[in-house]
């Protein structure tokens, strides 16, 4: 079975951090694409509100914030 979780945790050499749900506001050169989707359908466009959180984090394969992209 999936693990699911409401909030994002972070670990770190201090201990687990709870950052709770995440927003992030993408602008017209940045793009989120879920894991499952063509690479041509992104989740959000320019200007919308993305709610990162546990439910849906582990589903992300690519975000491309400007011309830099992080995986």
């Amino acid at each position: 079975a999936e693990a699911v979780t409401d909030n994002i945790l972070i670990e770190t050499n201090e201990g687990i951090i709870d950052l709770g749900p995440q927003n992030i506001v993408l602008d017209s050169l940045s793009q989120v694409i879920v894991s499952g989707l063509d690479a041509n359908n992104v989740s959000g466009e320019a200007g919308s509100l993305v709610t990162i959180s546990g439910e849906n984090f582990y589903s992300i394969t690519d975000v491309n914030f400007g011309t830099g992209i992080g995986r």
